[in-house]
């Protein structure tokens, strides 16, 4: 079994969970970002972004009917 260093580059994570989301991830790409990427990066890019969606739909929504 090799080791694998892990990536600690933060935007390395958002840009991993950021097209999982939008569902435009290869599946090479994926399997580069489960080797490289610890979960706890995952977990916290994941949290960050769906903050931040939610965020963005609330002012839009606040603006519109506002």
């Amino acid at each position: 079994m090799k080791a694998v260093a892990l990536n600690l580059n933060p935007l390395r994570g958002l840009h991993a969970v950021a097209s999982a989301l939008f569902g435009v991830r290869g599946k090479t790409g994926s399997d580069k970002d489960l080797e490289l990427l610890s979960i706890w990066q995952i977990v916290i890019a994941a949290v960050i972004i769906m903050a931040l969606f939610v965020t963005t739909i609330l002012l839009v929504v606040k603006t519109v009917v506002g």
